[in-house]
């Protein structure tokens, strides 16, 4: 973009002096020449101080010393503003305004503004040269990054300070730090004007969906994972209601199914809604209540259990009874124990009318036999006795059957029971299962169908082919200058990925960096050739940079140009190449009418490049000297 300087103004301390004004001349080659020490390099500085500069750079001494201000008018071809800026050194703390910022007509004459007072803000000057300078839109660097590009992003093309301008490892000014250079390497194909700030900005949100979407599908595959993690849990308990006679087949369960997706979980989980326990109980088609009919059982059984009890005692009386009666062949027997006759009695009272009543009365004759240690027995109470013995072992036998009818019925109702009671946890479960789950995928799915929807709508355009024919229009414009300067090599590219020179020997099919060219006189004219070229494709092409571009000292590399042992006579050949240098940048001006501007500060005077002297705007109109002509004026000292 047309901006260039116009003038730069120090304003003095002392109210009583005159500010300085240094003038120059737009789409020209600017020359401020002159010894060491007499401020030369503080232009730059003074410069990029008054367009923003975040961090002052401005050198501590003479120049802070005795100014309280610094200003600058820029040229932007159809108008003009003026900026001024408080010295670092005269900031009052807690007020950010400390710019005065003057937009100008063409034809304004700037001494009526330049009392203005200070009433804005860094803030306020950056949009101004964002919007009105350089007409950049707010585009931030990356989608969700809170850093626009604007036009601080883009002075790194227009300043080669002693530090940069022959440095073999940066090209562009603050190159060096990674955090410009990072930022300058995304942005350039857009500062350059290749690519479009609506492209730009679709591919930065192209380029953060991409990363998001990214991350969503990585998420998606962590929960698909857990996921069938907990499908195979769903189907280990379906598999239980199979194994419980629960048969997919059956009509009323249907919903028996194997687990695989989504969509089969949604489809168990609504059969279930409509599924109660009692179907599943009343589908195993029971006659009775399983408890009552337990409960009937218990009854019986212990009934059964008292019954044969009774039955067994009285058969082992009898039967302890017969074995006393067998015990001697004759009919009279004699015991010992008085115990027998007591059991006798009792079992008299328990058998009652089962036995006759002869039995009885022997019986009872038995008993007192006993207690006088006389019994007599008469043998048709032995064959009673007998008869007894035989009916009570068949009633056991009946008591016995009836108790192993019992039990095995028991048994199966406790089976159903049991079976019952599984396919009740199994519901519960299966529900519990589906129930709690949810579906965590189905937020990420509509995340990444959104993302697909944005993605689609985004023009996005790939200027691959763009950028290859603009560098390769930079490329042959450099090539074309540095063949007339002092350099070994004349393949010379610019380095994308480094934002520098890469270098072609022939012979080789390779490149190699600026870096191992291993010459001072190398480096400098890759400079000076890259970044003229830059700008001749800038001014050709309405990039978004300013079209001045400032080379502190390029002829260091040569200097001092008097031989060491003569008698003070230059040195030809150094001569020869500064002189090269200024030709080189008058050259690449005339190219365009109107859009460049250089400015040299240098040691290297008229007598290195008198030659070119109609094409340069030589400002003061002489050389600074320490105690003449020089930045700060002497007077102000």
């Amino acid at each position: 973009m047309y901006c260039q300087i116009e003038k730069v103004f120090l304003f003095p301390k002392d109210e009583t002096l005159e500010p300085r004004e240094i003038t120059f001349k737009v789409d020209k080659v600017n020359i401020i020449y002159g010894a060491s020490q007499t401020g030369k390099s503080a232009i730059i500085s003074v410069i990029d101080w008054c367009l923003a500069s975040s961090e002052s750079r401005i050198p501590v001494g003479v120049v802070r010393n005795t100014c309280k201000a610094f200003g600058l008018l820029l040229n932007l071809g159809d108008s003009k503003v003026l900026i001024k800026r408080l010295s670092p050194d005269e900031k009052i703390k807690g007020d950010t305004r400390t710019f005065a910022l003057v937009p100008m007509g063409i034809n304004d004459d700037v001494c009526e503004f330049l009392e203005c007072e200070f009433l804005d803000d860094i803030t306020s000057v950056k949009d101004y040269l964002n919007t009105y300078v350089l007409k950049i839109p707010n585009v931030k660097i990356k989608e969700k990054d809170s850093k626009r590009i604007g036009f601080r992003d883009t002075v790194s093309l227009n300043y080669q300070p002693q530090n940069i301008v022959a440095n073999p490892a940066s090209f562009f000014y603050k190159s060096d730090e990674n955090k410009y250079r990072a930022l300058l390497s995304s942005a350039f194909t857009l500062i350059l004007g290749v690519e479009t700030f609506d492209n730009y900005e679709n591919k930065q949100k192209l380029e953060a969906l991409l990363k998001e979407e990214k991350y969503l599908e990585k998420v998606l595959d962590r929960i698909k994972g857990d996921s069938l993690k907990e499908y195979k849990s769903i189907n280990d308990i379906l598999h239980r209601g199979v194994a419980l006679g629960i048969s997919k087949e059956e009509e009323k369960n249907n919903w028996i199914v194997d687990v695989e997706t989504e969509r089969d979980v949604q489809e168990l989980k609504s059969q279930l809604e409509n599924l109660s326990v009692n179907d599943i109980i009343n589908s195993i088609s029971l006659e009775e209540s399983i408890s009552a009919r337990l409960l009937d059982l218990q009854k019986e059984d212990a009934t059964n259990t008292a019954h044969h009890f009774q039955k067994n005692n009285d058969l082992r009386y009898l039967k302890q009874l017969l074995t006393h009666l067998s015990c001697s062949d004759s009919d009279i027997l004699e015991f010992e124990s008085l115990d027998i006759a007591s059991e006798m009695l009792v079992l008299l009272v328990k058998l009652g009318d089962e036995i006759s009543v002869q039995t009885q009365k022997q019986l009872k004759n038995i008993s007192t036999a006993y207690q006088d240690k006389k019994p007599h027995v008469n043998s048709f109470v032995k064959e009673d006795i007998e008869k007894n013995i035989s009916n009570l072992e068949s009633e056991l036998r009946d008591i016995y059957k009836e108790g192993q009818r019992i039990f095995s019925e028991q048994q199966a109702l406790l089976k159903v029971q049991n079976r019952s009671e599984k396919i009740i946890q199994f519901i519960v479960d299966i529900k519990k299962a589906v129930g709690v789950r949810s579906d965590k995928g189905a937020p990420i799915r509509e995340d990444l169908k959104l993302i697909k929807e944005q993605k689609k709508s985004l023009d996005v355009k790939d200027i691959q082919a763009l950028k290859r024919d603009a560098y390769s229009d930079i490329n042959k414009r450099a090539q074309n200058i540095i063949k007339n300067l002092n350099s070994e090599y004349r393949q010379i590219f610019f380095d994308e990925g480094r934002l520098s020179v890469k270098f072609k020997k022939e012979g080789m099919t390779g490149y190699f960096p600026l870096s191992e060219t291993g010459s001072g006189s190398n480096w400098v004219s890759s400079h000076i050739a890259m970044t003229l070229a830059i700008h001749l494709y800038g001014a050709s092409n309405n990039s978004r940079f300013s079209s001045f571009v400032i080379y502190d000292q390029p002829s260091q590399v040569y200097y001092p140009h008097k031989s060491e042992g003569d008698d003070g006579e230059l040195d030809t050949k150094g001569v020869k190449e500064v002189s090269a240098m200024v030709k080189a940048m008058t050259d690449s001006v005339k190219q365009v009418s109107k859009g460049l501007q250089v400015i040299l500060l240098d040691h290297a005077g008229e007598d290195v490049w008198g030659e070119h002297k109609n094409d340069v705007h030589l400002v003061d109109g002489q050389g600074w000297k320490k105690n003449g002509m020089s930045l700060v004026p002497v007077e102000w000292l």
